[in-house]
């Protein structure tokens, strides 16, 4: 896992290689598993009208959301959360081609999108954009953002050369803090240095209860 804050144009994280090879593994497999029960829009009540996609709300019953979560895990331990009250939803998110999302903001206070794409050369466009700043996210597999929710965001079209074997820009956004707002802000420096020297610490093959981002 690499970690970078990332200040310009606005404060926010990456992390490449979010999950390890063997974590990627079963993630993709489980797409497939998944990709039957993606709906439309307006079956998740997600900003229909917005957008041209399919998806789904997931638990963590799905290896994909326990994979997500550990980030979200350690700021709750760090900071003493009572982590039922800050509990985030998220979305998985499936786009063939011609879809898209509109330029929206998130009902929440820090948004992680998680890109999930088994073999990038299959599609062009996707991105995720920042039309404010005219700045982009390439959706790399296995490659996370944290943001704040209030960025006014979207995902460009995307191009798809092979629709035939899943081979689209999957996506899981999850959705953190719509409840109290933590006692910190994520993006200050201070505890930006804290929590990742946190995660630099831990043994992630033997740590259980976490979960990665």
């Amino acid at each position: 896992m690499n970690i970078k804050i990332v200040n310009e144009p606005f404060a926010h994280i990456l992390i490449e290689n979010s999950f390890t090879k063997d974590e990627l593994k079963i993630v993709h497999d489980e797409l497939d598993d998944l990709l039957p029960s993606l709906q439309s829009p307006e079956h998740t009540n997600s900003a229909a009208g917005k957008k041209k996609n399919i998806g789904k709300f997931v638990d963590g019953d799905t290896k994909l959301v326990q994979y997500a979560q550990r980030f979200f895990d350690i700021i709750c331990e760090k900071y003493n959360l009572d982590r039922e009250q800050h509990l985030p939803d998220s979305l998985l998110s499936y786009y063939k081609d011609g879809d898209y999302y509109k330029a929206h903001k998130d009902m929440c206070v820090y948004s992680v999108v998680t890109f999930l794409c088994k073999d990038n050369s299959k599609f062009t466009g996707g991105q995720l954009s920042f039309p404010k700043h005219k700045y982009f996210i390439e959706p790399i597999d296995n490659t996370s953002i944290i943001f704040p929710s209030n960025q006014i965001h979207e995902v460009l079209p995307i191009n798809l050369t092979d629709n035939a074997k899943n081979y689209g820009r999957f996506s899981l956004t999850t959705f953190v803090d719509k409840k109290p707002q933590p006692t910190r802000d994520i993006f200050d420096p201070a505890f930006l240095n804290e929590v990742i020297s946190k995660i630099g610490s831990i043994d992630f093959t033997e740590t259980e209860g976490f979960v990665r981002l």
